[in-house]
């Protein structure tokens, strides 16, 4: 029997475990990364995404699948925005 979810809802652990794998994305830059979640976020909130463009510094978007046309970054977003 699975019992209670023991974290709290809406939080990257959450979409994490329930949806599997995420990319940030920058629709400015048009540019991609994994996701990350560095150790101690796992149970910040996901929406608004806490994840800022390195270079940019706008509001990075978490989604499932990479659009068409757009850059792999090979370093992760360097900033977890409040």
């Amino acid at each position: 029997m699975v019992g209670p979810w023991p974290y709290p809802p809406g939080t990257l652990r959450a979409l994490r475990t329930i949806i599997g794998h995420h990319y940030v994305i920058c629709r400015h830059c048009q540019r991609y990364t994994d996701m990350e979640i560095p150790k101690g976020m796992e149970d910040r909130k996901y929406h608004p995404c806490p994840f800022r463009c390195r270079l940019c510094g706008h509001r990075g978007e978490l989604e499932t699948s990479v659009p068409a046309g757009f850059t792999r970054d090979t370093l992760a977003p360097d900033r977890i925005s409040p």
